[in-house]
């Protein structure tokens, strides 16, 4: 029996069951969602493994694991240690002390990094020899750091959904758009907010759906007038989408956070928006939530977007504002193309992110920490354009091939940059 300890961060809020992760996400953050999900996959599909949480605040978690709550992530490491764990999986945005702690107590982990890392952090991570592997959640996050150190302890497996659930496939739909993300300047809403008045002018019927508000991440966050963003924010994307007198245009539905009930939303939704602008996206879970339900994504061409929505397959990718207001009225108008890209992106989903691929590939990462073995690199295959990945390659040859290691890589580049500029 191997005793794998998960780290389920749900400081930020409470009193919600997420005791049965398959049946989707119950409106909370999507990495901490996959926690769960992992934990309760895991305890499904391989009985080698007894599944620990180690969590903050009281909420329902996962049935047949046991479950204690810590004050803290300091006492997440001494839990860990009294509690015999073979391998801890945990977040990242530790602090440098958290690491020299990790070390002190010799626990192994595996750092699951939903996020890109600081560089701090990242400095941590390479020199942690109690660190056994850093897993990204896709490819094109764990080539964002090719040319460091840190790839050779890194692997990547990308995130989970379950696509056993067939009755959710979209039948018919009408002209309605649907936004899912937090209502956060990361999450990119304004640049959709920003179009929407050209979409109703060229489709005056058409519908907006926005599932989510400012407190996704965190339920005690000060909202504005409206009560759905953090109140400068809020103000930016409601002067698009409010009349001369300050009142929400009826195209326009602010839906909060939903539960299993947004998948009736998906079954009438003609179009899925995820995170327009892409910044800090390193996978995109809500666009692998619509695809499943056979809906076409439109996104920003970058980041973790390019692991979950393929451009004219399952969905359409773009650059530019104006490329952004084309294609969604593009998709608006050609039901059939519609339709194709619905079709390709459950097919999608299907055979890329199912959840029993995907925990498999979990249960082969964590034998082999606990068997310390060593992790194979995985070749750049493609978006060498991408976040400067070409530059990587490169300067990769140069540290690997030619082991010229005085040469820092580009994340590290970017950060001494980045200090340079500070003291000017």
């Amino acid at each position: 029996m191997i005793k794998i300890g998960i780290e389920l961060d749900d400081s930020r809020f409470s009193n919600i069951n997420i005791s049965n992760p398959e049946n989707g996400n119950p409106g909370i953050g999507g990495s901490e969602y996959l926690f769960a999900a992992l934990g309760r996959y895991l305890s499904l599909i391989d009985k080698e493994f007894d599944i620990v949480f180690f969590h903050y605040n009281q909420n329902q978690l996962p049935a047949k694991a046991k479950t204690i709550m810590i004050k803290d992530d300091i006492e997440l490491i001494y839990s860990a240690k009294k509690n015999n764990v073979d391998v801890l999986i945990h977040q990242v945005s530790k602090s440098k002390h958290w690491y020299h702690k990790l070390s002190e107590e010799k626990v192994y982990s595996i750092a699951w990094a939903h996020i890109f890392l600081t560089y701090d952090e990242l400095k941590s991570l390479r020199s942690c020899d109690y660190v056994k592997r850093v897993v990204f959640v896709g490819k094109e996050q764990y080539d964002t750091y090719i040319d460091d150190d840190i790839i050779m302890k890194s692997t990547y497996i990308y995130n989970m959904i379950d696509t056993e659930r067939s009755h959710l496939i979209r039948k018919d739909f009408n002209k309605e758009v649907t936004y899912v993300g937090s209502l956060v300047p990361a999450k990119g809403f304004y640049y959709l907010a920003k179009i929407w008045p050209q979409v109703i002018e060229e489709h005056p019927e058409a519908r907006l759906n926005v599932i989510g508000t400012g407190k996704v991440y965190n339920r005690k966050s000060k909202l504005g007038k409206y009560g759905l963003a953090e109140e400068e924010y809020e103000k930016s994307f409601m002067e698009f989408l409010t009349d001369d007198t300050g009142k929400i245009i009826p195209s326009v539905n602010f839906m909060g956070i939903l539960g299993e009930e947004k998948e009736n939303v998906f079954s009438r939704t003609a179009i899925g928006v995820v995170n327009p602008s892409a910044l800090t996206e390193t996978f995109c879970m809500s666009a692998v939530e619509m695809e499943i339900c056979g809906v076409p994504i439109i996104s920003k061409r970058k980041w973790g977007l390019l692991d979950t929505i393929k451009h004219k397959k399952t969905g359409l990718l773009f650059y530019t504002e104006k490329q952004f207001l084309k294609q969604v009225n593009y998709l608006l108008w050609d039901k059939n193309k519609n339709n194709e890209l619905g079709y390709n992106a459950r097919e999608f989903v299907t055979n890329k992110f199912s959840a029993n691929i995907i925990v498999n590939r979990w249960i082969e990462v964590i034998k082999d920490v606990v068997n310390e073995k060593s992790v194979d690199y995985d070749n750049v295959k493609s978006n060498f354009s991408n976040d400067f990945k070409w530059i990587r390659v490169l300067i990769r040859i140069i540290r690997f091939n030619l082991k010229i290691k005085s040469l820092p890589s580009l994340v590290e580049l970017k950060f001494k940059v980045k200090e340079l500029i500070k003291k000017d």
